[in-house]
């Protein structure tokens, strides 16, 4: 059995987007149009190095993970 980061990187990524898939639509249905809208996009913004986010990603992602109940 051979691990390599490559592959722990897409299994990472891969539970992070069924769980952001699932989140944002159940945003999409609880929340208003203009409270939802921010969060358009977001994928590349988990993604991101967080040390390259700039002040206004870093506010959609807390806006984000406040409405999360995880």
């Amino acid at each position: 059995m051979v691990v390599d980061r490559f592959q722990v990187a897409k299994r990472y990524r891969q539970g992070v987007d069924k769980l952001r898939k699932h989140e944002l639509k159940r945003f999409k249905k609880e929340l208003p149009e203009a409270d939802y809208q921010p969060f358009e996009g977001v994928r590349w913004r988990l993604r991101k190095n967080p040390a390259e986010l700039t002040p206004a990603e870093v506010e959609v992602l807390k806006g984000l993970f406040q409405y999360t109940l995880l």
